[in-house]
């Protein structure tokens, strides 16, 4: 192998990428302007955007006015050059996007999907989904570099193992990565729903703050927690699973380890239904109540429409004296660990409303001595596909970047 050559070849690579590095993330770069920025021969960066422009991927857009001399050329990146497919498996559904490397969505679809169903099922749901978004997307497949994904349940950051998915039946266990990469022949990356839902609500709404704590509370409770504009997964990927922080049963002193038991338990919807058809039970004034159970259980919709209304009722009641003490609670613990600017509130859970919130704001400043903002995603469903785009596009681009060659092969 000759070794000049070899340096030569990756020295361009290099220069390439920083060229690129600069279209992307420059307005109204030039030619004269990269020779500038990195200190290459105005030669070889002519040499180099030709290569570029040459592949697509690049292109001359206009040219600037100037009073003197010959006009600049401002280049631009091809946003149709290469895309991702963003993916996210929920509990009840199926979202997909197509998207280019500056996030703009060609396509995005949802299709449900039922926890219920085993394991091949829920594949092939994720497969209907994906083969429907690229279909409907109507671009060249070759163009696809990229799945990014993230699923319900924890995710190994070692093994790419799904090691607890308590809501998707069959689902702990399961290699999705590979499953993916084996089917599409592209490269994917994977992770949980809760630390995308964080990115992306990072991302498009909370750059200017360092410190994010991200809980989706539905089924389950999952958050995703960033710290120095970094998300953060721990050893195995638990960082950030609060729904197993123990918390007491009722509001009393402990009398015996059976009093204890893990906060999702409590304060997600399955457990708010719970409480309240418990407590509905031993209450006399029901049908004054005009609240309608079916085998002690209502739904949360009914829980939410009755939670909403102006009146008293004990749906509220039982909410703000249980529910809402049990979260502020935790979210106090959640804020004496971690310095976070800020915790986002999202899932089924929200459909409470704001004086739900005002309500977990109130108790939970009681409780601690810090009192960051409270508030609900502002992405709600999507925040987790989002945060899915975000990461393939911090990806692309690093590729880009260090080894544009291999996008031509």
């Amino acid at each position: 192998m000759n070794l000049k050559k070899t340096t030569q070849k990756h020295i361009q690579i290099q220069n390439i990428g920083l060229i690129l590095k600069y279209v992307i993330e420059s307005e109204n770069i030039t030619r004269i302007n990269l020779s500038r920025i990195t200190s290459l021969a105005k030669s070889t960066v002519s040499g180099l955007t030709n290569i570029l422009i040459k592949n697509n991927a690049i292109f001359e857009y206009k040219k600037l006015e100037t009073k003197i001399g010959k006009k600049p050329i401002v280049l631009k990146f091809n946003k149709n050059f290469c895309y991702q497919i963003a993916l996210n498996i929920s509990i009840e559904n199926i979202y997909v996007a197509v998207a280019n490397i500056f996030g703009e969505k060609l396509i995005n679809i949802r299709i449900k999907n039922n926890p219920r169903q085993n394991r091949e099922q829920i594949l092939n749901n994720i497969f209907l989904a994906i083969n429907k978004a690229v279909k409907k997307s109507n671009i060249d497949y070759s163009k696809i570099y990229l799945i990014s994904a993230g699923t319900h349940g924890v995710v190994n950051p070692e093994s790419n193992i799904v090691t607890d998915a308590p809501f998707l039946n069959e689902w702990n266990g399961i290699n999705i990565k590979k499953i993916l990469e084996e089917k599409y022949n592209k490269k994917v990356l994977i992770d949980k729903d809760s630390n995308l839902g964080a990115i992306g609500e990072h991302w498009l709404n909370y750059s200017d703050i360092k410190n994010l704590i991200y809980i989706d509370m539905g089924h389950g409770v999952g958050s995703g927690i960033i710290i120095d504009n970094k998300i953060v997964i721990g050893k195995k990927g638990q960082m950030g699973e609060i729904g197993y922080i123990p918390v007491l049963k009722n509001n009393s002193e402990i009398k015996n380890s059976y009093n204890i038991e893990f906060f999702e338990k409590l304060v997600n919807i399955n457990g708010t239904r719970r409480k309240i058809s418990e407590q509905l039970s031993k209450d006399n004034n029901i049908k004054k109540n005009n609240l309608l159970l079916k085998e002690k259980i209502i739904s949360f919709k009914d829980v939410c429409k009755y939670y909403n209304k102006k009146s008293p009722n004990i749906v509220k009641d039982i909410i703000n004296r249980n529910i809402v003490d049990t979260i502020s609670i935790g979210f106090a613990s959640l804020i004496s660990i971690i310095d976070t600017d800020i915790i986002l509130l999202s899932g089924e859970v929200t459909k409470l409303g704001d004086n739900f919130i005002e309500n977990i704001r109130k108790k939970t400043y009681g409780i601690s001595p810090f009192n960051p903002k409270i508030e609900i995603s502002r992405l709600g469903s999507n925040a987790p596909l989002e945060g899915a785009i975000k990461k393939g596009i911090d990806y692309l681009k690093n590729e880009l970047y260090s080894n544009f060659l291999s996008f031509l092969q």
